[in-house]
């Protein structure tokens, strides 16, 4: 059995790869353990943007998602620590049909096929919750469980984090896919920003011209194509 983990960038996968991480290696995990994280016995894996779900069989998938405005959120502070500054509303023209098409593919899948399930990133803040839709997912058991997620606080993450300007770590091959892009200390670059729901209106320019993008034409036309794709992929299943 496969574990499959689908979401779009800034849904929380960097949390929750932490908690497995946690979880499978029942110690503090390294940045590296988290890479690939084991879970009775089976690797789980994790997916971005390629929203088609690959194998059909022996496979089980867990969409995780967020609120759209907060995704995009995350996305446009990763964004331009990457590659410098952007207009947010340019941005989000583009971000949001493609948040909106990648969670509208699972949604469907989920409510159609049987190995298909989800968390939102809301619920993760919820340990109890968190705990349910995993055990049912993956079989995970409770004490191990609350254990890995009280030493997955982003508070902890991000002083891993914090700990890759030393040039050793940085330099491991593992260690690179967490490392911030920003200066030291700029935790609005950081892969473990700051963890919380809710932070779009009070952090982001033009949010209200933004927050209409999910009721515009494109943004119709990618639910559409999302649930089109999903139909496409069941009629194969």
């Amino acid at each position: 059995m496969k574990y499959w983990i689908n979401s779009f960038p800034k849904s929380g996968r960097t949390w929750l790869r932490h908690i497995l991480g946690q979880y499978g290696f029942q110690r503090d995990a390294t940045l590296n353990d988290i890479r690939r994280p084991v879970v009775n016995g089976c690797m789980v894996l994790f997916r971005h943007w390629d929203h088609h779900a690959r194998s059909r069989t022996k496979t089980k998938f867990l969409w995780l998602h967020r609120d759209t405005l907060d995704t995009f959120n995350s996305f446009y502070f990763w964004h331009i620590a990457k590659h410098g500054p952007v207009d947010p509303l340019t941005l989000s023209v583009t971000v949001i049909p493609r948040i909106m098409r990648f969670n509208s593919y699972w949604s469907c899948l989920n409510e159609k096929h049987k190995l298909v399930t989800d968390i939102s990133y809301e619920d993760m803040f919820d340990a109890e919750k968190a705990y349910v839709v995993l055990k049912d997912f993956m079989g995970v058991e409770e004490e191990a469980f609350m254990d890995a997620y009280r030493r997955s606080s982003f508070d902890l993450m991000r002083e891993k984090e914090e700990q890759l300007n030393d040039t050793n770590l940085s330099k491991h091959k593992y260690y690179g896919f967490l490392k911030h892009r920003g200066a030291d200390g700029d935790f609005q670059s950081y892969k473990t920003r700051k963890g919380r729901v809710g932070g779009f209106w009070e952090e982001q320019d033009q949010a209200k011209a933004i927050s209409e993008l999910l009721h515009s034409p494109g943004v119709d036309e990618s639910v559409l194509a999302g649930k089109q794709d999903a139909e496409k992929w069941l009629s194969k299943a």
